[in-house]
C-alpha cells in the first residue's frame, strides 16, 4: 500500500480479506519540512540576485532530456516584450547539477546572449534548506521534460503548495 489509510480501507473493501502480510511502502516522497526563514536565507545565499523578486523555478539535472533548452527559449520568447515595456514578469531560476557539461554551458550561453540575461539565474545544485527555500519562494515550478517517468521534484513542489507546469511527457 502507499499509505496507512489505503491499507485500512482494503480490509473493508475486499471480502474475504486474508493477506499473508501487509506493508505500507509509500511513494518515496516525504512531506516537506515546514517553512523556516532559514530556508529562504539558504536559498538567497546561493542566488542573491533573486531577493524580493518573483520567479519560476526549474530544479533538476541540467540535461537534454529535461528540456531546459525549450524552457529558456520559451522564456525569452514570452518575456522579451514584457521587459521592453517595463512590465513585471517573473524571473527564471535554473537550479541543478550539470551546468559544467557541454549542454549546461550551451544553456548558460543561450541565456547570456539574450536580452533577458539579467533575469535568468543559475545557482547550481540546491540541497537541504536551500532547495526547500527555492520551492517555498517560487511562483511556480516548471519541468518541460521530453520524457520523465515520475518527477519527484514535481511532487515536492506541489507539497509546498506551488503550481507546476509540466510537458505532456512527464
Amino acid at each position: 500500500f502507499t499509505c496507512e489509510e489505503e491499507c485500512q480501507l482494503a480490509k473493508t473493501t475486499f471480502t474475504p480479506y486474508h493477506p499473508k502480510s501487509e506493508l505500507v511502502v509509500g511513494l518515496g516522497v516525504e512531506d516537506p519540512p515546514a517553512f523556516k526563514e532559514s530556508m529562504r536565507k539558504a536559498f538567497l545565499e546561493k542566488c542573491p540576485e533573486i531577493q524580493d523578486k518573483s520567479y519560476i523555478l526549474f530544479l533538476s539535472r541540467i540535461h537534454e532530456k529535461k528540456g531546459v533548452d525549450l524552457l529558456v527559449k520559451g522564456y525569452i520568447e514570452v518575456f522579451t516584450g514584457a521587459k521592453k515595456s517595463n512590465s513585471k514578469f517573473p524571473h527564471l531560476v535554473i537550479a541543478g547539477p550539470g551546468l559544467e557539461t557541454n549542454y549546461g554551458l550551451e544553456i548558460k550561453k543561450l541565456a547570456q546572449e539574450s536580452e533577458l540575461k539579467d533575469s535568468i539565474f543559475f545557482p547550481g545544485m540546491l540541497t537541504k534548506e536551500s532547495k526547500w527555500g527555492a520551492f517555498y519562494g517560487c511562483d511556480a515550478f516548471v519541468l518541460p521534460s521530453h520524457q520523465e517517468n515520475f518527477g519527484i521534484a514535481v511532487v515536492e513542489s506541489l507539497a509546498c503548495a506551488k503550481p507546476v507546469l509540466i510537458s505532456n511527457q512527464v
